[in-house]
């Protein structure tokens, strides 16, 4: 019964995290029409209690789009929920990182674009606009894991990891230092 519980418990959440970003990240994912079925697959699974595919579809679809930020949030919330705690972290610290990579492309997109001055200036203004929001949305995403992060590494024993995670700015080379 207490298994029965936590898997809708599980689907639940994820189900409801899904309709959450959507309201606040609405233009977040680039290929969100395969991305949506992947997550529909996946809640599927977890509805039917088979984890396993449900992990199997999200880890095919974060492998083929490196840059889904939802998927490597639903893993590591599917990871939590399974007590798989370093797999839960490693999942974090990677859309942490993939985060950062995005946002340090569109910094150098920006630059290009307003060093280059491509085009009229409504369309380089049109150009700057959609790059500032996505740079919103990836810093919204980054935030989200960071905090999963730290409450993962907080259940784990981890304190000042945890610590180092919510506290700084850019935490990339946070893990190395308690090595």
């Amino acid at each position: 019964m207490i298994a029965e519980t936590r898997r809708i418990d599980l689907a639940t959440r994820l189900r409801r995290i899904s309709e959450i970003l959507d309201e606040l990240l609405p233009d977040a994912e680039a290929s969100g029409a395969a991305m949506h079925r992947v997550t529909a697959i996946a809640l599927e699974c977890l509805d039917r209690n088979v984890i396993p595919q449900a992990v199997f579809a999200l880890v095919d679809a974060v492998r083929k789009n490196p840059f889904w930020m939802r998927g490597y949030l639903f893993l590591a919330i599917i990871y939590r929920a399974a007590s798989a705690t370093q797999e839960a972290v490693a999942t974090r610290q990677t859309g942490t990182k993939m985060c950062r990579t995005v946002r340090r492309f569109l910094i150098a997109q920006i630059s290009r674009q307003t060093i280059g001055g491509a085009g009229t200036r409504a369309i380089l203004s049109r150009l700057l606009d959609r790059m500032a929001i996505r740079m919103a949305m990836m810093k919204r995403y980054d935030d989200i894991l960071r905090h999963q992060l730290a409450l993962t590494l907080v259940g784990a024993g981890q304190f000042e990891e945890a610590l180092l995670w919510l506290t700084e700015g850019d935490v990339e080379h946070a893990p190395m230092r308690w090595q």
